[in-house]
């Protein structure tokens, strides 16, 4: 029961650390993208 409960909440708190590095990621190659465009004029 207690051991279930533990694998539950690490997998939440794990899902949210992914959610984290996906948006991380995600802002870093927006800017990358809006740095690039800057560049090019547009």
């Amino acid at each position: 029961e207690s051991k279930a409960t533990g694998t539950i909440k690490s997998h939440q708190s794990f899902g949210k650390l992914v959610k984290y590095q996906i948006i991380s990621d995600a802002v870093y190659i927006v800017d990358k993208i809006a740095s690039a465009m800057h560049i090019v004029g547009l």
